[in-house]
């Protein structure tokens, strides 16, 4: 018989698709979770009793899987190569201990808010990820670097961590992700400066760090390959439209203007390119 929460493939047809049951521990229900399998569109799935899933699936737990970590123990199949969650899930140390199991993981976005240095070094584990989030993690950022090697990661997510700059001189030119995720980590302009190096970088937010201003954003023009940034929650002034026309490949910007009064709005308005 199959334990609860395992994943047991019951036929040849199965195993030839590389798909499996997941079979939910007796009395769970978790109701309704997303998933996503390969480029398709994201569905709902009901997770109580069984559910069959095709390999290469992105997870998205529901804020029930906080309640019941041991689900989790029905993915260590390897069907899951993402996961991302929010701090609905209240994740924490009993959950990583799960996710890091899951060797196919390629990406992984995870609100780790609960989550201790604790499960640091299951991290190497994981020896395919190419997309990295922690997000709110209580751990320094170059304790994080230290834990793991970030130089091979195309998309960052550590908002709400501290001492990014450090991450930054530790990793140095190595360090080249093309999205990065920064919201809320006590960012200035001379950080953006040192980001500035990054001449890989795509995409950037940098959300709720009030002490940027207009001189970091223009630090970040070497990032010849940048096509969005994310501003509110910063110090920027209506003038960093002016900046913001410099970048060539720039087709997203997000701006907080409702701070701004009436001239000030259309003053941004008047610099930005048409």
């Amino acid at each position: 018989s199959t334990a609860p929460g395992s994943f047991d493939q019951t036929s040849d047809i199965d195993r030839q698709s590389h798909q499996r049951h997941f079979n939910f521990p007796p009395g769970v229900n978790l109701g309704e979770f997303l998933i996503k399998v390969g480029n398709g569109k994201q569905e709902k799935i009901v997770a109580k009793g069984d559910v069959l899933l095709p390999n290469k699936v992105w997870f998205k737990p529901n804020k029930l899987v906080a309640a019941c970590p041991e689900v989790l123990n029905g993915f260590k199949n390897d069907s899951i190569n993402a996961v991302s969650t929010d701090e609905n899930c209240l994740l924490n140390d009993k959950h990583m201990r799960i996710i890091t199991r899951w060797r196919q993981l390629g990406g992984m976005d995870l609100d780790a808010r609960l989550v201790t240095r604790g499960s640091l070094p299951d991290l190497k584990n994981l020896k395919k990820l190419n997309s990295f989030g922690l997000a709110y993690i209580p751990v320094p950022a170059d304790e994080l670097g230290r834990a793991y090697d970030l130089t091979n990661m195309k998309v960052i997510n550590i908002s709400g961590v501290k001492n990014v700059r450090q991450l930054l001189l530790n990793l140095g030119p190595r360090f080249n992700p093309k999205v990065f995720y920064l919201q809320n980590c006590q960012l200035n302009d001379d950080d953006l400066k040192l980001l500035s190096k990054n001449t890989a970088l795509e995409e950037v937010s940098v959300r709720d760090n009030p002490k940027i201003t207009d001189v970091g954003v223009r630090a970040l023009l070497t990032c010849k390959r940048l096509k969005k940034i994310e501003l509110p929650g910063t110090s920027v002034t209506p003038a960093v439209a002016e900046i913001l026309a410099g970048f060539e490949y720039l087709t997203n910007a997000v701006v907080n203007t409702r701070i701004w009064n009436e001239e000030q709005r259309q003053m941004f308005d008047a610099k930005l390119p048409t």
